[in-house]
């Protein structure tokens, strides 16, 4: 359950691993749910790439 905010870090704090803020793999029956919010801050990954 997602009860906060989960914030992408800044391009200078975010290290070698660029490609994902967040990575799941080999779930069954993932479910997230709560009241939280995730902040990718996509614009600023996206001004970086373009």
């Amino acid at each position: 359950m997602l009860l906060g905010k989960i914030v992408a870090p800044s391009m200078e704090q975010w290290g070698s691993h660029k490609n994902d803020l967040i990575t799941i793999s080999n779930a069954k029956s993932l479910t997230i749910d709560g009241g939280g919010h995730i902040e990718g801050k996509g614009k600023t990954w996206v001004d970086q790439v373009m």
